[in-house]
């Protein structure tokens, strides 16, 4: 029974079942009560639906509804009032998922601006409280579309972040033969790379300035879309007797090394925007061909 914050003798009956079925109506004034009663005369019945969309909520309901009493009177409740049938949830309705926007960049979710979504729980229990995450709402969603653009990451997704941060630990192994002169080029680093099972395409490689036509270290650049780069080692070694690897030698591991710049192990490259605006001279030019015309 709800909390009465006046008199029950000066409720009607539809007030008081008002109170007792939904607690949550105990601060309501009387004038607030008389003012659902009066809409509810107007045009129809007032109907309260509650929507438990929680999996784990069960709901029930009496199986024989308590009878209205007369004014002034409480309503009387019988035995019979007090047993509960269970109301079977529909499936499908309740949804363990939702969108977020993420304030900074967060391991295994996305990067910073974007739109991603995560479970519940994890938005309510880790993100929000950390401040890393914020709702999806229209206003933020506006608010981090503008540091999307000004961002030197915009465009960028972050799987490709992540992969290009694993390619900035590879260890590329080239062999060549020693008893030729030879000078590397994107495809020997192409092929290098699809001996160890990485595919890659010849255009996504660069190679450093100066040529490589010695056997050692030496370190190159992967990019992708042009809009990010990872600086990957590479060691070029002699090939053994019939053109086969030494294995006699203990290659690095090809993952999971060290970045070459732990700080920085990868860098954006930024696009240049192209100036669509015309010189003085142009404009006369273009002005002078007509008028010839």
């Amino acid at each position: 029974m709800a909390r009465k914050i006046w008199s029950m003798e000066s409720l009607n009956c539809r007030e008081y079942h008002i109170l007792t079925m939904f607690p949550g109506l105990n601060q309501l004034s009387r004038c607030t009560c008389q003012c659902l009663l009066s809409r509810s005369s107007q045009g129809g019945s007032l109907v309260f639906v509650r929507k438990y969309e929680n999996p784990n909520t069960a709901v029930f309901e009496r199986k024989h509804p308590i009878q209205n009493s007369s004014v002034r009177k409480y309503p009387l409740v019988k035995k019979k009032n007090y047993v509960y049938k269970k109301i079977n949830s529909i499936p499908g309705e309740y949804q363990t998922t939702m969108k977020c926007i993420l304030t900074t960049e967060v391991e295994d979710i996305g990067l910073k601006g974007t739109v991603v979504e995560v479970p519940k729980r994890l938005f309510r229990n880790v993100l929000y409280p950390r401040g890393d995450a914020v709702y999806a709402s229209p206003e933020n969603i506006k608010l981090y579309e503008g540091f999307k653009q000004d961002s030197e990451e915009a465009g960028i997704d972050y799987e490709v972040k992540q992969l290009m941060r694993s390619m900035s630990g590879y260890h590329l192994r080239i062999f060549m033969n020693p008893e030729e002169k030879w000078t590397l080029n994107v495809e020997h680093v192409r092929i290098a790379f699809r001996k160890l099972g990485t595919m890659i395409s010849e255009d996504n490689i660069v190679m450093p300035d100066e040529p490589v036509s010695t056997f050692g270290d030496f370190i190159f650049k992967v990019q992708m879309n042009n809009r990010i780069a990872a600086q990957v080692r590479a060691t070029v070694y002699p090939l053994g007797t019939d053109n086969i690897p030494d294995s006699t030698i203990e290659y690095p591991p090809v993952w999971g090394n060290e970045p070459i710049d732990p700080d920085m192990p990868i860098e954006f490259i930024k696009q240049e925007k192209q100036d669509t605006s015309l010189d003085d001279d142009d404009i006369t030019d273009k002005h002078t061909n007509k008028t010839d015309g």
